[in-house]
C-alpha cells in the first residue's frame, strides 16, 4: 500500500475555528488535502479537494478559499498519471465542500459516505446532482481492497456521519487519516471539559489518542506545521 499527499489549493482561516482555544483575530492559512492511495494496481482517491470558487469571500470571512483551476484534484492526478477512470473508489470524509466539490470531476467513480451524512442537505443536493453515480453507504468498517490495508472507520463529531481511513503501510505501520475529525495536531493534546466529555467528537478525538499511543501515525485535517514533511514522507 502506497499513500500520496495532495492539496487542493489553501484555505485563510481565523485560527480559532481551527484550533480549539487559540486567541481570535489571527489568521492562518492551511492546506486542503486529498489522499491518493495504490494497492496493487488499484486507486482509492479519499476526499476530492475544493473548486474554484465561483463568487468574491469579504475579507472577514471565517473561511476563504484560495485555489486555481490547475488546484484542482483531477488535474493534479492526472498530471500524475491517473485518469479518473483509473479509480476503483472515491471515499468523501464528510460533506462539507473543500472535501466534496471535487466529486463531479470523477464521472462514473463509485462513491463511499456515511449514510448520516444525508441528513445534510449539501449532501443530499449533491448525491441527486450525481445520481447515475454508484454510491455506497457502509454502516461500520469498509474494506477498501479486500484485504483490511485500507478501512473506512466512523468517526462522528466534526459532522454526523464523518468518516477516517485507517492504513497499514508495506512495513505494517498503522497510519491513520483524520481529515476534519481532528482539524491540527494540536486537538491530540485537548482534553474536554466535563460537561462536553461524552460528545462524540471527543470521543472521537480519545480513538486517536489510543492510536497514536499504540504506535499509529496520525495525520490530522489541516495542519500547515506537519503538511510539508508529511509530503516529504509519502511523495
Amino acid at each position: 500500500m502506497k499513500l500520496h499527499l495532495f492539496s487542493s489549493g489553501s484555505i485563510l482561516a481565523w485560527k480559532h475555528l481551527l484550533v480549539r482555544g487559540a486567541p481570535e483575530g489571527i489568521r492562518i492559512t492551511v492546506p486542503v488535502p486529498f489522499y491518493l492511495i495504490e494497492h496493487n494496481g488499484e486507486f482509492v482517491l479519499f476526499d476530492t479537494g475544493q473548486q474554484v470558487p465561483d463568487k468574491e469571500f469579504p475579507a472577514d470571512a471565517p473561511f476563504i478559499p484560495q485555489v486555481s483551476p490547475e488546484d484542482r484534484a483531477v488535474v493534479q492526478l492526472k498530471k500524475y498519471g491517473i485518469e479518473p477512470g483509473m479509480i476503483k473508489y472515491i471515499v468523501l470524509s464528510h460533506h462539507h465542500s473543500d472535501h466534496s466539490q471535487g466529486l463531479p470531476d470523477f464521472p462514473g467513480v463509485p462513491c463511499i459516505v456515511r449514510k448520516e451524512e444525508l441528513k445534510y442537505p449539501y449532501m443530499r443536493a449533491l448525491k441527486e446532482q450525481e445520481s447515475d453515480r454508484e454510491w455506497i453507504h457502509p454502516e461500520e468498517l469498509f474494506d477498501l481492497f479486500g484485504d483490511d490495508v485500507a478501512d473506512c472507520i466512523p468517526t462522528p463529531g466534526h459532522t454526523l456521519g464523518h468518516q477516517s481511513l485507517r492504513l497499514v503501510t508495506d512495513d505494517c505501520r498503522i497510519v491513520l487519516l483524520t481529515a476534519d475529525a481532528a482539524y491540527t495536531d494540536a486537538a491530540l493534546e485537548q482534553f474536554p471539559p466535563e460537561k462536553e466529555k461524552d460528545l462524540p467528537y471527543w470521543r472521537t478525538i480519545g480513538m486517536f489518542r489510543k492510536f497514536r499511543n499504540d504506535g499509529a501515525q496520525i495525520i490530522t485535517g489541516h495542519d500547515p506545521d506537519s503538511w510539508k514533511e508529511l509530503q516529504k514522507q509519502y511523495n
